[in-house]
């Protein structure tokens, strides 16, 4: 079985409020140094939460940098 490289990156889910996934897209371009991607949550639970998305990190940096940066 092949492996994902996306799901073996760093990660964190988001909730984001409508219309404010532009900041943090903006926000990781100016900021990271590694690549980086976002998906809307698949979790079964947030189905309904339309705000949830995963934000995948190449570099540990960068993520760190996103999560204390979201706090």
């Amino acid at each position: 079985m092949l492996s994902n490289p996306i799901r073996e990156w760093y990660h964190t889910k988001v909730d984001i409020p409508y219309g404010n996934l532009g900041s943090l897209i903006d926000w990781c371009k100016r900021n990271c140094n590694s690549d980086w991607h976002f998906t809307e949550s698949t979790d079964i639970v947030e189905q309904f939460n339309q705000g949830a998305w995963q934000f995948y990190f190449k570099e540990e940096k960068d993520y760190i940098n996103f999560v204390v940066w979201q706090k």
